[in-house]
This record gives structure tokens, sequence and C-alpha cells, in this order.
């Protein structure tokens, strides 16, 4: 009877330390997550910019570059002309647009989520390039730098 006894004390003593350890880690598992929720939300804190990149003929701008001015951080336009980019949102950040061609655009983004952007031409950009060629495909040049510059020279005639 002493045996029986003592085995039914055993057990549950064995079922109320299980149910004592399983609430324990549930709570500890829930409480690691709540740090970890609010250790990612005060450090985080960022803001998506959305928005439209035109020419000033209402023309999308394919591949116009959006960086953060002071920053080597930028994305590219798609064939639609829409970029996404996300940034510190604790800091007033200033967008930087530009295109080949077209003047460089600075835009705030202090209360802002989307933007519409156009970029205008650059007046003094070069916009045609005359490039000269001498010879035929089938003759072979060297080129030599010197001081002076770059020469070519054609094999076998110098």
């Amino acid at each position: 009877m002493k045996t029986n006894l003592n085995l039914y004390v055993l057990k549950v003593y064995n079922t109320a330390a299980r149910i004592t350890q399983e609430k324990f880690f549930v709570t500890l598992s829930f409480l690691s997550l709540l740090f970890l929720l609010i250790s990612a939300a005060a450090s985080a804190q960022t803001k998506t910019i959305t928005g439209l990149v035109r020419d000033d003929q209402n023309q999308a701008l394919v591949a116009a570059s959006v960086s953060i001015k002071g920053t080597n951080l930028g994305v590219l336009t798609d064939d639609q002309g829409r970029f996404s980019i996300t940034l510190d949102a604790s800091k007033h950040e200033t967008l930087v647009f530009s295109f080949m061609g077209m003047k460089n655009t600075e835009v705030s983004v202090a209360e802002k989520s989307e933007l519409s952007v156009t970029l205008y031409n650059d007046p003094t950009f070069i916009t045609e390039l005359v490039v000269t060629g001498e010879g035929s495909s089938d003759q072979l040049y060297s080129e030599k730098k010197s001081r002076k510059g770059l020469f070519k020279k054609r094999k076998g005639l110098l």
C-alpha cells in the first residue's frame, strides 16, 4: 500500500512539475518574442518613398537614378518610371534624381510618402558626338602611348 501511495504522489509531482515547466517555457518564449518586436520597432524607424519620374514631355524615364543625398544608397526607376526607396524616418532626408542629359533635382521628403518628379533637359549637356576613323577593318593598328598623347601606327609601315 505504501508503494502505491508513493507512486501516486510521484506521478502527481511529475505532472505538476511538467505543467510548471511548460508554463515557464511558454512565458519565456512570449517574453522573448515581445522583446524582439519592441527592439526591432525601436531600432528600425524606416519609411518607404514611392513615386514616378518623368521628363518635361511627360514621358516616363527608364533607369533614372534616385539616391539619398550624402550617401551611396539609391535605386533605379523601372520601365514605367516608378521607384521605391526605403530610408531612415528619423532623419529629414533629401532625394537626388538624375538622368543623363537632364538637370539633377533634389526633393526633401520630410512628410511625404509618394512623389511625382519631373526632370528637365540640361542645355549644357553635349548632345552630339562626331567620331572619325581612318583605314578599313582589315588593317591592323597598334597603340603606343607617349608623353604627348596616344598615337596609332599601322603595323608593317613604320
